[in-house]
C-alpha cells in the first residue's frame, strides 16, 4: 500500500515539474520547428496510465504489472521531454539552433546542410557535423525548410 502511495505521489511531482517546464518553454516566434502540444497530452496519458497500473500492481500484490507500468511511465516522460526540448530556433544572423529531446544544443548555418532524407515517419537533415531529426508531427516553418533545401 505504501509503495503505491509513494509511486502516485512521485508521478504527481514529476508531472507537475514537466508541466511547469512546458509552460515556461512554450514555442516562440523564433522557433521554426517544434512539436505540438498534443504530444504533451499523449505523454501525460501514458504517464498516468503507467502509474495507475504500477500502483494497482503494488497494492494488489500483482507485481508483474509494475514493470509494465514503469515502461509506460518512461515512454510518457520521453514524449513530454520531446515536446519541451526538441525544437529548432533561429539564432544570430542566418544561424539556427537545434535542441535534442534531452536538451543538447547545436548551432548550424544553412550552408552546413549536406543532405535531406525522407524517412517513413520523419525527415533527417544531415549536417556537416551532426544530424537534425524532424518528426512528421512537428510544426515546421515552410520558409525555413525551403531555405535549407535551397542551400544544398
Amino acid at each position: 500500500m505504501v509503495t503505491g502511495i509513494i509511486w502516485a505521489a512521485a508521478t504527481a511531482v514529476v508531472w507537475a515539474a514537466l508541466f511547469a517546464a512546458d509552460f515556461k518553454n512554450k514555442p516562440t516566434e523564433r522557433d521554426v520547428v517544434y512539436l505540438p502540444a498534443s504530444l504533451f497530452a499523449v505523454g501525460s496519458v501514458l504517464l498516468f496510465a503507467g502509474s495507475a497500473a504500477a500502483v494497482y500492481g503494488a497494492v494488489s500484490g500483482k507485481w508483474l504489472i509494475v514493470p509494465f507500468g514503469a515502461i509506460f511511465d518512461l515512454v510518457g516522460i520521453a514524449a513530454i521531454l520531446c515536446r519541451i526540448n526538441q525544437r529548432t530556433a533561429l539564432a544570430e544572423g542566418e544561424s539556427f539552433t537545434y535542441t535534442t529531446f534531452l536538451g543538447r544544443k547545436r548551432t548550424y548555418m544553412p550552408s552546413d546542410v549536406v543532405d535531406v532524407r525522407r524517412n517513413q515517419d520523419s525527415y533527417t537533415i544531415v549536417m556537416k557535423r551532426g544530424k537534425i531529426h524532424v518528426e512528421n508531427m512537428a510544426r515546421v516553418n515552410e520558409k525555413f525548410i525551403k531555405t535549407l533545401i535551397s542551400e544544398r
